[in-house]
């Protein structure tokens, strides 16, 4: 069983791109569990505080994603460049 609080977020800045995220530890031994959820352009999601809050029928798109340890170091190197990129400090 997995103790560890999921990480979630809503991302809803750009209308066609929006939908929420979650990240989870130890899903699987060793690993960082990432799941994506894509909400149709449509659907309001302002007032949800998570992808339950919606209709079934306004996620476009799910997508789960084990990632070693390795790799999500990579991927927050590639967020923190990316931030570098878009607001230097």
């Amino acid at each position: 069983m997995n103790d560890y609080p999921p990480f979630r977020m809503k991302c809803e800045t750009i209308n066609y791109r929006k939908g929420f995220l979650e990240v989870t530890p130890a899903i699987h031994d060793q690993c960082v569990n990432i799941e994506l959820w894509e909400i149709d352009a449509e659907t309001n999601i302002s007032d949800a505080r998570w992808v339950d809050d919606i209709p079934g029928t306004a996620v476009v798109s799910n997508c789960e994603l084990e990632m070693t340890t390795n790799e999500a170091r990579r991927l927050v190197e590639a967020l923190l460049a990316a931030l570098e990129r878009i607001n230097p400090e």
